[in-house]
């Protein structure tokens, strides 16, 4: 009889070789074992294995149906795995920050998933940069945060990281602007022009700068401003630059799709995204599931 107490049976005689040896292993009685077993090939009409005093020996029949058994028995132990993450998180909530730009597509997997497997997980969300949520995951506003990830993390001793990824800077403008007929800008075209960033606590502020400086370019900053949406309207009245941390094809699109021209750098301007946590401390079931979600959607956020 195929049944999943059966299979498991035989797994052991394969991996370990011996019924005795199983036996023990499964707490149960040898001669138990061996009747499941002469069930087993009865019902499927081959013999799975021949045995010896020393050891077992699987035909090749044998070996190719185990083959099925141990893709069934993993795909058991996802499903006992998930019923379990589901009957463990009745109830709850997660207190968690996410960037405006790099998080655009945590808000869809939040919202579109984790929200509907879990729908008693109280979710709140404060949107912020990364210095901001990093204070914020120090003093327990938040539990985890989605975001931009510290390129030296031994600046903040009192955090942990976990990288999703990798994304790239892009430069964003009109449609009209002068640099739109360029298909990668070299940084020394930011020379003198009109710049809008991002606060002082966003990464995308100090890469630009910090790029700028190194190179020694000297661009104009008009603006600076809170909210992602605040700084392309001032990108758009004043025909200035912004910068966004996603490519084209990424979280960003559907805000500029159309309306601006975003433009890679040559050479690109690469940095990690992921999640923040305070260090040494667990994560909530709520937290851990939602990183776990995260990793299984990963190839769809950077």
């Amino acid at each position: 009889m195929l049944d999943i107490k059966n299979m498991q049976y035989l797994e052991a005689i394969y991996r370990l070789k011996n019924f005795t040896h199983a036996s023990a292993e499964l707490h149960v009685s040898q001669p138990a074992i061996s009747a499941a077993i002469s069930a087993m090939e009865k019902d499927l009409g081959f013999k799975l294995m021949t045995r010896t005093p020393q050891r077992v020996e699987f035909t090749t029949a044998g070996k190719n149906f185990m083959l099925y058994v141990q893709r069934m028995l993993e795909d058991y132990k996802k499903t006992l795995m998930a019923a379990d993450d589901l009957s463990q998180v009745a109830q709850g909530s997660l207190r968690l920050g996410i960037s405006p730009t790099v998080g655009l597509n945590m808000f869809s997997l939040i919202y579109n998933s984790y929200t509907k497997v879990y729908p008693n997980i109280s979710v709140h969300i404060q949107e912020g940069p990364m210095v901001e949520h990093i204070e914020k995951v120090r003093n327990g506003t938040v539990e985890i945060a989605y975001n931009a990830l510290p390129d030296d993390p031994s600046v903040y001793p009192e955090i942990e990281i976990k990288s999703m990824g990798k994304t790239s800077l892009y430069a964003i403008f009109n449609p009209g602007h002068h640099l739109s007929k360029y298909k990668a800008l070299p940084l020394s075209l930011l020379e003198g022009e009109n710049l809008v960033l991002l606060n002082e606590k966003s990464l995308i502020r100090k890469l630009i700068l910090q790029k700028c400086e190194e190179d020694g370019v000297v661009p104009k900053v008009i603006a600076t401003h809170d909210q992602i949406l605040s700084m392309l309207h001032v990108v758009n009245l004043s025909n200035g630059i912004g910068f966004i941390d996603s490519s084209p094809n990424c979280s960003a699109a559907g805000l500029v799709k159309g309306k601006f021209v975003l433009r890679p750098f040559d050479p690109p301007i690469i940095f990690d995204v992921g999640f923040i946590k305070k260090a040494h401390t667990k994560l909530s079931k709520a937290a851990s599931l939602l990183v776990k979600m995260t990793e299984e959607y990963k190839n769809k956020f950077v």
